[in-house]
């Protein structure tokens, strides 16, 4: 996991603020355990249309968990969106909020 964090934070260097690099950081910093940095991201991606970084807020609002607050219902709402933009993880977790 730590590999993927040093892999991020170079394409970032390459490519400072590319969606792809804080895509690739989000991801590493997971499961690092460090949900706050985590959420941060997935925050400033979701609206520039990444549909992992939209799951990702309503996995969060499922659980609590990186200073957010549980909210089921955000978390649909969320998870909704990112299902319809065909993400699969999104649109297999949808299925059991039924």
């Amino acid at each position: 996991p730590a590999e993927a964090l040093v892999a991020a934070d170079a394409y970032l260097l390459r490519e400072p603020g590319s969606i792809f690099g804080r895509g690739l950081r989000m991801r590493a910093l997971q499961p690092l355990g460090r949900h706050k940095e985590v959420v941060e991201l997935a925050r400033a991606l979701s609206p520039e249309g990444v549909p992992e970084a939209t799951y990702v807020l309503g996995e969060y609002h499922l659980s609590g968990f990186g200073g957010v607050a549980r909210n089921p219902a955000e978390a649909r709402r969320l998870i909704s969106e990112a299902a319809r933009s065909g993400y699969e993880p999104a649109i297999e977790r949808l299925a059991t909020l039924k």
